[in-house]
């Protein structure tokens, strides 16, 4: 069985992202370039080259665009925070106003009243503000959470959170097995129509959890990007060089290991399945096996005879009422 990692390119040279690297690394997978032989493909994000060919394609056709993946979230009962494409359209303040396509938390900004003269540029959209007590990034993969971490910050009565006010991550497996933050996220990821990626998950003071979006190709590290030395192989495995794989990321060898975990089941004789296209009661799992079929047992065929006896039985009965 033939798979692929496939994602985004970039740079002036056109090589892969380096979390794109990582997973590549950690899965022994290559870089998908559009072979005809692909029997599965996991997209990082959208499809840096069309997976038309491929049989089993994970991230097929996610939801891009923040306030799009909102507005779905909200239409399907997903506890997050109200959504505008207009300032003119905002009925509650303070909101955030936030970029319609961007990681870090970049171009994120507060505006606690209407002003008097509107000006939109851009491509931007509006978020409900919610006061929160901490924030957590949680990675699922094909109908799972898989790991949490929480965002350790230096000044946390500041209202923006992103990577300027971020000092790293810090695991927290306690929440790992918490019903309601793990059914939040396995069905906001349904919502967006994503098999794998993270969710940034906001806690309020009263302690409900709210997801505040969710990341198509979250990048791999905490706060510093690793220098991790990689060099391509001639299956076009991205192979570590002087470094062991324990030198590489959490999250990198997670998705490693789900990506190994997913194939071993194909290849044991499992159908591949994609959370998004499984049915509901398949979704929590890798894959299934249809339950054997069972006859049910043929009945004792009833002579005349005895019927007549039972009945005149039943006769008497009534009679000596």
């Amino acid at each position: 069985m033939k798979a692929y990692i496939n994602g985004k390119h970039g740079g002036k040279t056109g090589q892969p992202l380096y979390s794109l690297l990582e997973i590549s690394a950690a899965s022994e997978l290559p870089i998908y370039n559009g072979e005809k032989d692909a029997d599965v493909i996991f997209n990082w994000g959208g499809a840096f080259n069309k997976t038309s060919r491929a049989k089993t394609v994970l991230n097929e056709r996610p939801l891009f665009g923040k306030l799009a993946q909102a507005r779905a979230m909200l239409n399907a009962g997903i506890a997050t925070p109200r959504a505008w494409g207009s300032l003119r359209e905002v009925n509650k303040f303070p909101v955030l106003q936030k970029l319609n396509d961007s990681h870090g938390g970049k171009g994120i900004k507060m505006i606690r009243s209407k002003p008097a003269r509107i000006v939109q540029k851009g491509d931007i959209w509006f978020q409900g503000y919610i006061e929160k007590k901490a924030e957590f990034r949680v990675y699922f993969f094909n109908g799972n959470a898989t790991i949490v971490s929480e965002k350790l910050v230096k000044d946390t009565s500041k209202v923006i959170w992103n990577i300027v006010n971020c000092t790293g991550w810090q695991r927290r497996k306690d929440l790992e097995t918490n019903k309601d933050l793990v059914n939040l996220v396995v069905e906001a990821a349904k919502a967006v129509r994503l098999d794998w990626g993270a969710a940034d998950v906001m806690q309020d003071k009263k302690g409900k959890f709210w997801i505040c979006e969710v990341n198509s190709r979250p990048s791999c590290w905490n706060r510093e990007r690793p220098k991790l030395k990689m060099e391509k192989d001639k299956d076009g495995v991205y192979r570590l060089v002087g470094h062991k794989r324990e030198d590489l990321t959490l999250s990198a060898r997670m998705w490693g290991n789900q990506m190994k975990k997913f194939l071993r089941h194909a290849n044991e004789g499992e159908r591949p399945t994609s959370s998004q296209t499984a049915p509901k009661s398949q979704r929590t799992r890798v894959s299934t096996v249809p339950k054997a079929v069972t006859k049910p047992k043929p009945k004792k065929k009833v002579s005349d005879v005895t019927l007549l006896k039972r009945l005149t039985e039943r006769v008497r009965k009534k009679r000596g009422r």
